[in-house]
């Protein structure tokens, strides 16, 4: 079993609730073949709880996840979808980054001073 990569779900979920409405990201996951009725939640959360579903209980979630997105994957990208890919893009990285850094808080003293 191929499982779909939790950064896929994750980068792949904003995307999707970027790009469609509730009743076509039904339409969309029913079409491909993922088990089950439309997850309850706003349009992020259902996309991240179909393809968590998709690795838990199908015996190709990957192939399920390919069919999902092969209409995006086969139209030119518009200057709206380009912009979607990218702000998702860096919020994932964004997230990753931040998730092994600490963040230091500066006193407001010392904002401002040299050294």
């Amino acid at each position: 079993m191929t499982q779909i990569p939790p950064a896929l779900i994750g980068t792949t979920a904003p995307i999707l609730d970027a790009h469609y409405t509730h009743a076509e990201l039904n339409a969309l996951f029913m079409q491909a073949g993922f088990p089950g009725d439309p997850p309850e939640g706003n349009k992020t959360q259902k996309c991240l709880s179909w393809l968590r579903r998709a690795n838990a209980e199908c015996a190709e979630p990957l192939s399920l996840f390919g069919t999902l997105i092969a209409e995006m994957m086969d139209v030119e990208p518009t200057p709206w979808w380009l912009f979607c890919f990218a702000s998702a893009a860096l919020m994932s990285a964004s997230l990753a980054i931040g998730a092994n850094m600490q963040l230091k808080t500066i006193p407001t003293e010392e904002i401002g001073r040299d050294g």
